[in-house]
């Protein structure tokens, strides 16, 4: 709510309006889903009057614009205005007794005035319109990640990453980031995914949360994964042999080629449905060259169906099936290049 006190417009150039002035104001609610997208500027980024870079977390905004007759804007200056902004029901028990107001100027939150709590409002004087915001404010932190089908284990683009009145989309390659303010922990999930806790952040410090485990136990990914499947309660064995000629299994979980790290994260030694065995390669960081693969049978009895699934830059090739039936029996190798 607005109260202007009388002939307190002015245009453009500083001279009192007369006559009719239609006013418009809107107000966003800081705890709708949505609200890290309607956010006045696009984000929460913020100068304090130290001037140091941050992130604001809000309790109220308002959009106020004001136009004469013709349709110009116009302006409160002549006389401050009494504002009060409605504070949300579930952030009352953490609202402050005064909060800093925030204008936005030149798509940068600046701070002009406080603002001091009356019952379920803030009330505060304004001598201008705009984007006004009730904030606290915190020096910004970081965090990063990679968002991953927790089918296929594929990067996924343009899903939105949520965390309290904060929201961001992952790009082409599945990456995202957040600017958080510092301080305080807070638990990120990307849409249809669990969430996970970043902690108590610090300001100027990145974070990395990574969505790219699969579901089912089937392991980490990124450039280079390769995933071994089956049913039966038998023991198989993947077998990964990287450009340099470093054999990864069992005996040896990781290897170095080109200074990039190999990794059996996910060895099933019982069978049953659903066993997996897992060797990936980070984003950005796996080897170029020839990669070749295979399946031992190493213990129990009766035969197994297996499927072996790779990815490599963010494709699937076709799957590979095949039946063992012996302990020591390997199957074909198979391989590609990157």
């Amino acid at each position: 709510m607005f109260d202007f006190q009388p002939n307190s417009m002015v245009d453009a150039s500083g001279n009192a309006v007369t006559g009719t002035v239609d006013f418009y104001a809107t107000y966003i609610d800081p705890t709708d889903p949505n609200f890290g997208i309607s956010m006045p500027g696009g984000d929460f980024y913020a100068l304090n009057a130290a001037g140091e870079d941050g992130v604001l977390r809000s309790y109220g905004v308002v959009v106020a614009e004001a136009e004469d007759a013709n349709g110009d804007p116009v302006n409160c200056s002549n006389a401050p205005a009494t504002v009060s902004v409605r504070i949300p029901g579930s952030l009352l028990a953490s609202a402050p007794a005064t909060i800093d107001m925030w204008r936005l100027v030149n798509s940068v939150w600046e701070p002009f005035t406080m603002a001091t709590r009356v019952g379920s409002f803030y009330e505060f004087e304004t001598s201008g319109l705009g984007s006004i915001n009730c904030d606290i404010f915190g020096r910004r932190a970081f965090v990063e990640g990679t968002v991953c089908d927790p089918a296929t284990g594929l990067p996924l683009p343009f899903v939105a990453v949520r965390t309290d009145q904060y929201i961001t989309f992952t790009g082409f390659d599945g990456s995202y980031t957040l600017f958080l303010p510092s301080g305080r922990s807070f638990d990120v999930a990307p849409d249809g995914q669990p969430a996970q806790n970043t902690g108590t952040l610090q300001a100027s410090t990145v974070t990395t949360l990574d969505f790219c485990t699969a579901t089912g136990g089937t392991g980490g990914t990124g450039d280079v994964k390769i995933t071994l499947e089956w049913d039966a309660a038998v023991d198989l064995d993947l077998h990964v042999i990287d450009p340099c000629g470093n054999m990864i299994d069992y005996t040896n979980k990781t290897a170095t080629c080109q200074g990039f790290v190999g990794e059996l994260d996910v060895d099933d030694v019982n069978g049953g449905p659903g066993s997996v065995e897992n060797t990936f390669w980070g984003f950005g960081a796996a080897p170029t060259g020839t990669y070749s693969y295979y399946v031992e049978y190493f213990g129990g009895s009766g035969s197994a169906s297996y499927t072996l699934t790779v990815i490599v830059d963010g494709t699937m090739m076709t799957p590979i099936t095949g039946t063992l039936t012996a302990t020591g029996q390997m199957s074909s190798t198979a391989s590609f290049t990157r």
